[in-house]
């Protein structure tokens, strides 16, 4: 994170904000294998969609007491993912 505020570090765009880039990661004293540290950093879209819906849904029970920012971010979120 350090690195990236001062512009060295590396990230990867993503539909829920910058990710680490698996490289730029210090993993040198753990014990993972690469194809699970790209799992970790992964981001699956079918789970999203889910998890959008379902605030979604949230949002509805309260009765329109929801800030609207927080109804927009919703809407920016679900965009991304394209629902």
């Amino acid at each position: 994170i350090i690195d990236r505020c001062e512009g060295t570090g590396g990230a990867v765009k993503s539909p829920i904000g910058w990710l680490p880039s698996p490289h730029d990661l210090d993993l040198e004293e753990l014990d993972v294998q690469h194809k699970c540290i790209i799992e970790l950093l992964g981001v699956d879209h079918e789970e999203w969609q889910k998890e959008i819906a379902a605030h979604e849904k949230f949002f509805g029970s309260l009765g329109g007491v929801v800030p609207q920012e927080l109804q927009t971010q919703r809407e920016q979120l679900a965009a991304r993912f394209k629902l």
